[in-house]
């Protein structure tokens, strides 16, 4: 008997492999798959605008990323003493308007240098809610805590969302041919809608995907990261304590079911390979004077080396200037 409707994964166009250049966009959810693949010793860059939430939103930061030199002095905001961006989240804020476009302006120009390059562009959606400025027009990636008053609160429609992605994938593949998009919808509930308004706003999301993954057959694929949560994980124990966000295990699963459907055999074995490596790492001991934990960072050391000479193309120097430093520390305290 089965009790459980486990979802279909589609057939990859693309795999990802221990060479390949991801840049992943979107909501909370693109940041935690980045976050594991970044563990993972996998290449690739996690929200240079910081977390975006809205189609518009991420579209116009890639298009920005794409065109690269970009005026961005424009799109400040100065809010209780600090400057920031209408386009960036408030990871960039900064105390000084000069400090606040230099750190923008930084991460534009590494996005650009990265999305020239990337094999692979993952774009978490999370609603088809955006907030435009009363004064402007201009709908912002982040709030910034501003007064409620200074925005209209806008649901896109499914066209709206549509052709506004068409622009932008269609100048991404002038930019960078190679490049394969993937497309997710964030599990997260958004309460604050209320949970039939959540759903509708998915379906935006989901409807809008499978036509640019229609559009663009080859160029654009759907990951059902979404659905294995309402269907597979349909349960509140798979949830974090706010009952809203995918729980660390809910993720970790979703993780998995990605790396089965997308990552090369040779990119599996990797991380097969470093998730021992990566414990060992974290590995914290009371006694590191022992004759045991010296023993240990020995072996890690070895450990280390072996896997470096399999996979040559990952750079693990960080991680041998730490183990080789912790060797030292403790041959020092005997």
């Amino acid at each position: 008997m089965d009790f459980q409707t486990p979802v279909r994964m589609p057939q990859r166009p693309f795999s990802i492999g221990i060479s390949s250049k991801v840049l992943l966009m979107g909501s909370c959810f693109a940041l935690h798959v980045g976050e594991r693949m970044a563990q993972s010793h996998l290449d690739c860059l996690v929200n240079p605008f910081g977390v975006l939430y809205n189609p518009f939103s991420i579209c116009q930061a890639l298009e920005l990323a794409a065109h690269g030199k970009t005026d961005l002095s424009s799109y400040l905001l100065q809010k209780q003493g600090e400057w920031g961006s209408w386009l960036f989240s408030t990871q960039f804020d900064a105390l000084t308007r000069e400090s606040c476009l230099q750190k923008t302006e930084k991460a534009l120009g590494e996005a650009h240098l990265y999305l020239r390059e990337a094999d692979v562009l993952v774009i978490t959606l999370g609603t088809n809610h955006v907030y435009r400025l009363r004064q402007s027009g201009l709908i912002v990636a982040n709030c910034h805590k501003m007064l409620s008053a200074d925005f209209e609160e806008v649901s896109l429609t499914l066209q709206e969302v549509i052709e506004r992605g068409m622009s932008c994938f269609a100048k991404l593949r002038e930019m960078n041919p190679k490049l394969h998009i993937l497309l997710t919808v964030s599990p997260y509930r958004y309460q604050k809608y209320g949970f039939h308004e959540s759903r509708l706003s998915k379906s935006v999301l989901l409807l809008a995907c499978e036509a640019w993954e229609k559009a663009y057959q080859g160029y654009v694929s759907y990951f059902p990261a979404y659905e294995i949560m309402e269907d597979e994980l349909r349960d509140y124990r798979y949830y974090a304590p706010d009952m809203l966000h995918p729980s660390e295990i809910a993720v970790d699963y979703i993780w998995e079911r990605f790396c089965e459907t997308y990552l090369s055999e040779e990119a599996m074995e990797m991380i097969r390979q470093w998730l021992p490596i990566r414990k060992g790492l974290n590995h914290r001991t009371d006694h590191p004077e022992s004759s045991s934990y010296q023993a240990f960072l020995l072996q890690l050391c070895q450990r280390l080396e072996a896997f470096s000479r399999q996979f040559p193309t990952v750079g693990i120097d960080a991680e041998l200037a730490q183990v080789h430093h912790l060797m030292h520390l403790s041959e020092t305290n005997i």
